[in-house]
C-alpha cells in the first residue's frame, strides 16, 4: 500500500510506503493477510516497499495504492497488479497504523491534508482474516461469536461486519488480530480463528453428489470424493416422482455454495438433464443400469439432451469417472484439488508400469496364472 500525494498542477508531492503484508489467496478472494510477512527476510520487505513507492510515483493520481507482487523462489520480486484505492490487504491498518489508516489516508491524499514522513505500525505484528459467505446464510455466525467472546492479554481482537447479505465466498466482513510479539506467535494464538475461517471454507466449496444412490454400482464415487478430500451432500430426488423438489433442488445449489452436481438416475434418465435445465451449475450424470436394456436407455436419456442444456455424460454405473470429472472442475479454479488429481494421475501411471514390468518378468502364461486367469 502506498500514499501518492500531488500539488494543484497533478505534480507529484510524495510517496509514502506501508509495510509490506503477505497475502493468501484462495479460490481467487484473498481470505488472509499477515503483517508483516512470515518467513521473509526484513531486507525484502523493504526491497518490495521500495519497489512499490517506484512504481506509484509513475502514476498520476491522488490516494492510496495498493501494489500486489509476487516473491519470486530467487528472492526477486515481480509486481502483478496496482488497484488505485482502498484495499482489502490495507483493513489491518485501522487498527494497527491508526495514525495513518489507509482510510484516513485516502481522504489526506485527496484533500491535500498532511500525511507523514514514514507510516510505522502500532503493533508489531497483525493479521487480517476476512469473513466470507459460507454454505448457509447464519454459517458465518460462529466466527463472529468467537471474536466477540475472545480476550487475551497478547492478542487484540477486532470484528467488523459489513451489514450485508450473506451469500457463498461474497465478503460480508473481516476480524483484524494485533499482537505484542512475532507473527509466528500471533499466528499460533490465532489459530482457532484461522481453522474456523477455513472450515467454513471447506463447507462452502461443497461439490454435491445430490443423487447419487448407495447402491454397489455408483457408491464407488463416494469412495473417490473422499480420498480427494472433497465435502459433498448426498440426497434422492426424481424427475417424474418429486419434481417438486428436484426442482427446489437445482434452484437453491447454486446459493448453498454447490460447485458441482453429480446425478445418478436409471430408466427414462430425466433427473440429471432436468437439474441441468433449472441450475447454472456444472451437472455430471451417471447413467445406471436398471432392469431391462442393460442402461443403455439410461445413457441415451442423459447424453440426448437438447442444445442448451449441457449435462456431461459417463459410462453407465461408472460414479468413479463422474467423481473424478467433478474434482477437475473443482480443480480449474482451487489449486489444492488440481494438484491432487496431478499425483492421482501419476499414481496411476506408476501401477500400469509396475504392471508392465512384472509381465515382462513372468511372461504371459505366468503372469496370467498368477492373476487367475
Amino acid at each position: 500500500m502506498v500514499i501518492r500525494t500531488e500539488d494543484d498542477n497533478g505534480q507529484l508531492k510524495r510517496c509514502v510506503a506501508y509495510p509490506a503484508v503477505e497475502t493468501v489467496h484462495e479460490d481467487s478472494i484473498c481470505t488472509k493477510v499477515f503483517m508483516p510477512p512470515r518467513d521473509v527476510p526484513e531486507a525484502v520487505c523493504e526491497a518490495a516497499r521500495k519497489l512499490a513507492t517506484e512504481v506509484v510515483s509513475t502514476l498520476w493520481g491522488r490516494g492510496v495504492f495498493a501494489v500486489e507482487m509476487f516473491l519470486l523462489a530467487d528472492g526477486s520480486l515481480m509486481v502483478n497488479e496496482v488497484a488505485p484505492r482502498p484495499h482489502n490487504s490495507g483493513h489491518y491498518t485501522i487498527e494497527a497504523v491508526p495514525q495513518m489508516s489507509q482510510y484516513k489516508a485516502q481522504l489526506h491524499a485527496v484533500l491535500d491534508l498532511p500525511v507523514p514522513e514514514k507510516l510505522t505500525p502500532r503493533v508489531p505484528s497483525a493479521i487480517m482474516l476476512n469473513i466470507l459467505g459460507g454454505a448457509t446464510p447464519s454459517a458465518h455466525l460462529k466466527l463472529a461469536e468467537l471474536a466477540r467472546a475472545t480476550f487475551d492479554d497478547d492478542m487484540d481482537v477486532y470484528l467488523h461486519l459489513y451489514n450485508k447479505e450473506s451469500k457463498p465466498g461474497r465478503k460480508i466482513g473481516h476480524i483484524t488480530l494485533t499482537g505484542t510479539s512475532t507473527i509466528q506467535e500471533l499466528e499460533a494464538k490465532a489459530k482457532p480463528f484461522i481453522d474456523l475461517v477455513d472450515e467454513i471454507r471447506r463447507e462452502r466449496i461443497s461439490a454435491s453428489a445430490e443423487t447419487l444412490r448407495p447402491k454397489q454400482e455408483t457408491a464407488a464415487g463416494l469412495d473417490v470424493l473422499r480420498a480427494f478430500g472433497v465435502p459433498y451432500a448426498l440426497d434422492i430426488t426424481s424427475a417424474h416422482r418429486t419434481a417438486r423438489y428436484m426442482m427446489r433442488v437445482a434452484e437453491e445449489a447454486a446459493g448453498r455454495g454447490i460447485r458441482v452436481i453429480i446425478a445418478a438416475a436409471g430408466g427414462a434418465a430425466h433427473l440429471p438433464g432436468m437439474l441441468a435445465s433449472e441450475t447454472p451449475l456444472p451437472v455430471v450424470g451417471v447413467p445406471v443400469k436398471a432392469t431391462h436394456l442393460d442402461g443403455l436407455d439410461s445413457l441415451l436419456s442423459i447424453v440426448q439432451m437438447p442444445r442448451g442444456v449441457p449435462t456431461a455424460t459417463v459410462g453407465i454405473n461408472n460414479s468413479t469417472n463422474a467423481a473424478l470429472l467433478a474434482v477437475r472442475i473443482l480443480g480449474s479454479f482451487m489449486p489444492e484439488y488440481q494438484e491432487k488429481m496431478r499425483r492421482y494421475q501419476l499414481d496411476m501411471e506408476e501401477q500400469v508400469m509396475v504392471k508392465g514390468n512384472k509381465l515382462r518378468e513372468l511372461g504371459d502364461v505366468e503372469y496370467l496364472a498368477a492373476k487367475g486367469k
